[in-house]
């Protein structure tokens, strides 16, 4: 059992070391990045998104069991919400994991995975759109994800957060409905009636 125990722990070493690969994989410093990351604004440049890809393509060579280790302990723990220019991915780690783990949720169509990871994690941004969008964009039924996050939350700056994200996808109704518990469950009702009348807005206005 002790030798069992370790294992994550050891996993967890593993993916962490690559950071300096990941790094050596890229064209350019983080520092050089700087501007690349300064002109591609929208989702999918700058060195961050690379970043996140590269540490997804990672968790695809990895045991299954070390990947549903690493999503809990992510869960579990406090994460920052953004990515600073500067950072090294060694230093932000845990961040791009989150980001990466987001993406193959919604790129499998995981209802439960990612209103699970919503319920601890429902960051303001991911990579460079508001997460709201980042993950519609890439499974529209990711939004009805929020609906159920907000109730699973773990805590309440993150039901906070869930309303942010909804406000901004649904300011019509956000302005009708400012008490957040009714916002959140007339905005459910409004979608599931209009669902299949909806599509993502390419021009969604909430972008970094």
């Amino acid at each position: 059992m002790a030798a069992a125990a370790k294992k994550p722990s050891r996993c967890r070493a593993r993916l962490r070391s690559a950071s300096a690969a990941l790094r050596a994989a890229l064209p350019c410093s983080i520092k050089e990045s700087k501007t690349a990351l300064d002109s591609n604004a929208l989702i999918g440049g700058g060195f961050y998104h690379k970043e996140v890809l590269l540490l997804d393509a990672l968790l695809d060579q990895t045991p299954a069991d070390v990947v549903e280790a690493e999503f809990r302990r992510v869960c579990a723990s406090s994460v920052r919400d953004s990515w600073g220019p500067e950072d090294e991915l060694d230093k932000s780690y845990d961040h791009v994991l989150m980001v990466a783990l987001f993406d193959r949720s919604s790129e499998r169509k995981d209802t439960q995975r990612l209103t699970t990871l919503l319920s601890y994690h429902c960051p303001q941004n991911l990579g460079y759109a508001a997460s709201e969008f980042y993950l519609a964009s890439r499974w529209p039924k990711a939004i009805e994800c929020f609906f159920d996050c907000y109730t699973a939350a773990k805590s309440a700056g993150v039901q906070k957060d869930v309303v942010s994200c909804l406000g901004r996808a649904f300011p019509f109704l956000r302005s009708r409905f400012p008490a957040d518990h009714e916002f959140v469950q007339e905005t459910r009702n409004w979608y599931m009636s209009n669902r299949s009348n909806l599509q993502v807005n390419s021009m969604y206005v909430h972008l970094a």
